[in-house]
């Protein structure tokens, strides 16, 4: 049936969103900054460049934390417990298949900035430690914790050498914290116009997440991963490995 004339529009949930974008105000140094430092972020991941992936995503991941938190600044403590609270974006979009919430690492020697040693160290302990402090601080990344290339024939890149105290997790790790800013539901009042997206392999399909629809879509995506359950395993290790 033809639309009468001067009739509104079936106002779906994707056309919705896209008004709403476009009549949302962007201003705010703060919304550019975290915006831009994904999209380049973004290219340094498609460019195969994982250390400017990092070097820019790990700051918006900061930024994104203090505004989701409300704070101009944030410890170390409550950088990691936001980390940990979105192990539900980190484990599917980094395709890992770990179960992040209960698997530690007692063989992996993470110093603090103290210089004490952390026992058990869990994944947010590597972000913030290794990476994150990395970054911030201008050092360069232990060859430790490098990221592993996806190698032919194998789903993801892990290598483990708990004898050497060595963990390189999978590139894909990098897209994870990358769709955690993106989708963080403080950051829905962003807008960008990249053309950029994020993308998994559901049940043998690739599903486009467009970064400029998805500024704030966490809801959405946690509802989608609920439906199409993703299995995880929980890695549990001898601390007597020599």
């Amino acid at each position: 049936m033809s639309p009468v004339l001067g009739e509104a529009p079936t106002l779906t949930p994707l056309n919705f969103r896209l008004i709403f974008r476009l009549a949302t105000p962007y201003f705010g140094d703060c919304l550019m900054d975290i915006a831009k430092r994904v999209e380049l972020s973004i290219e340094g991941g498609r460019n195969r460049n994982w250390d400017q992936a990092l070097d820019l995503i790990c700051p918006a991941l900061e930024a994104t934390a203090r505004k989701a938190l409300g704070k101009a600044k944030i410890t170390g403590k409550e950088y990691k417990d936001y980390v940990r609270s979105k192990y539900q974006i980190i484990e599917p979009f980094s395709c890992t298949g770990l179960n992040m919430s209960e698997t530690r690492f007692p063989n992996i020697s993470v110093s603090t900035d103290d210089g004490k040693t952390l026992e058990n160290p869990d994944v947010a302990d590597i972000i913030y430690h290794c990476y994150r402090n990395a970054t911030q601080h201008g050092y360069t990344i232990s060859s430790k914790f490098a990221f592993s290339e996806q190698q032919p024939g194998s789903f993801v890149g892990w290598n483990f050498n708990f004898g050497e105290g060595r963990i390189h997790f999978p590139v894909n790790l990098v897209w994870a914290l990358i769709a955690t800013v993106v989708l963080e539901k403080s950051n829905k009042d962003i807008v960008s116009f990249t053309g950029q997206f994020l993308y998994l392999n559901v049940e043998n399909k690739n599903v486009h997440f467009p970064v400029g629809l998805f500024w704030g879509g966490e809801d959405l995506v946690v509802n989608f991963f609920g439906k199409h359950p993703r299995p995880t395993v929980t890695m549990r290790f001898t601390n007597n490995i020599s």
